[in-house]
């Protein structure tokens, strides 16, 4: 095993991450750095990176971002692009902007969330949101995603990682911020069934269900699961001056399901469930769902769960 230092690269972009925690004051140092050294070892990522060999997605920028998660890997470049106002073109070629777009869509996350302060296990919703990582509720996906927040964590937790980054010791306690799955996430060897997780001495994970506690960037009560991005497209700058409510003539699951077939050509920007009014987002404001066909560049999608001919 490595030991801590062997893994100190040189942050040749320290001078761009000082104006991104500058610009985005609410932004806890250390928090930038730790997705850098997860996502690309400080490296900015192009076109000029050889393939992949088992056709995984390519990143982008010293964040690490994906363009074309291939149906599979959320475009969390698009979502940030989105956020942030900093173009696709330039998060991808300019190592800082690459960098200041993901503090700005941070920092907007947090605002829209009420998450600020030093306690850094506030913010696994925001990391959650940002990730490209899929957000498919079964026990691999959520390890997968616990796994790349354990990497953050842990980074932030290391001394020599703290000096040479220049950023505090936020006194994270890793046991507690993953409870029982500590011992599987810190694990030197795991396997991997269908059916489980464990570790050589028979810990097994548990689901978290941090997957499911991914919150809306526009209405923060509700929750964020993206629709396929082949089933709506760029609002272009056009004003908002409608809301268009239809019944899905269906269940909630069901709706949220179907806006993910590409086969659909069909999507809203929110869902809500019947018995309870719990809404999930699914395309971003910004962004034309198509629900309503002509009228989708001025409008906003609601999709209630129920059928028209059975009242109450």
């Amino acid at each position: 095993a490595k030991s801590i230092s062997d893994l100190l690269v040189p942050n040749a972009y320290e001078a761009s991450f000082r104006k991104a925690y500058s610009l985005n004051p609410s932004v806890p140092k250390g928090v930038l750095e730790s997705i850098a050294f997860s996502q690309s070892r400080f490296y900015h990522l192009n076109d000029n990176q050889p393939a992949s060999c088992i056709g995984y997605p390519k990143a982008y920028g010293v964040m690490g971002l994906t363009e074309n998660g291939q149906g599979y890997f959320r475009n969390n470049l698009i979502y940030i692009s989105q956020l942030s106002g900093y173009s696709v073109t330039d998060i991808k070629s300019d190592p800082e902007k690459n960098i200041l777009a993901y503090a700005k869509a941070f920092s907007i996350l947090q605002t829209q969330q009420s998450i600020s302060g030093n306690n850094l296990a506030d913010y696994k919703p925001v990391f959650v949101a940002l990730s490209e990582l899929p957000l498919t509720s079964n026990l691999q996906s959520d390890f997968a995603m616990n796994s790349h927040l354990y990497q953050l964590y842990w980074f932030l937790t290391q001394g020599e990682f703290q000096d040479f980054y220049s950023f505090p010791d936020y006194g994270i306690n890793l046991q507690t911020i993953f409870g029982n799955n500590y011992a599987i996430l810190s694990a030197n060897s795991i396997v991997i069934s269908p059916t489980s997780v464990t570790n050589n001495t028979g810990a097994t994970y548990r689901s978290s269900g941090v997957i499911n506690s991914v919150m809306s960037a526009d209405y923060p009560p509700a929750l964020w699961v993206a629709a396929g991005s082949c089933n709506y497209s760029f609002r272009s700058g056009a004003a908002i001056t409608a809301v268009t409510i239809h019944d899905v003539e269906g269940s909630y699951a069901g709706c949220i399901s179907w806006f993910q077939n590409c086969a659909a050509s069909v999507s809203a920007h929110y869902v809500a469930r019947s018995s309870d009014g719990q809404i999930t987002q699914m395309v971003l404001e910004v962004n034309k769902a198509w629900h309503v066909g002509s009228e989708n560049p001025y409008t906003i999608g609601i999709e209630h769960e129920g059928y028209v001919n059975q009242t109450g």
